[in-house]
């Protein structure tokens, strides 16, 4: 099965290449995708994906709710606002979606109107103007 793995995981990354070679992609970018797609697969082999537990697409939705509450709660008690609304969070997690992030990526921007918010789990953000 680890043989398996591991020859997914080359077939992926030699499609990768073959694809950005057609689109002539230069090699500053196809190394930022290269080295970025590196850190998330080695990073989701560790982790178990919710979409690999089958047995979770049979959770009603008020227990999934429940679920995804307890997952994004230690992120959200950092902040002293959330803390305060910790049992009422369950109002608004259907809205919140874990995302990854590569170095150098803008978040957002000077003046820009704001769509989304962002707790940092892991990792640090550099502001400049």
């Amino acid at each position: 099965k680890i043989r398996a793995i591991h020859g997914e995981e080359a077939k992926q990354f030699w499609l990768l290449r073959r694809y950005m070679r057609q689109l002539h992609i230069s090699n500053l970018t196809a190394t930022k995708v290269r080295r970025y797609l590196e850190y998330a697969w080695e990073r989701q082999s560790k982790v178990v994906q919710e979409s690999e537990v089958q047995l979770l697409n049979l959770l009603s939705e008020p227990l999934r709710q429940e679920l995804k509450q307890e997952n994004f709660a230690p992120h959200l008690r950092c902040h002293p606002f959330f803390n305060f609304l910790s049992s009422h969070t369950v109002q608004f997690v259907k809205a919140l979606q874990a995302i990854l992030m590569a170095r150098g990526d803008m978040v957002f921007c000077f003046q820009q109107k704001a769509d989304y918010m962002y707790f940092l789990a892991s990792g640090y953000l550099d502001y400049s103007f």
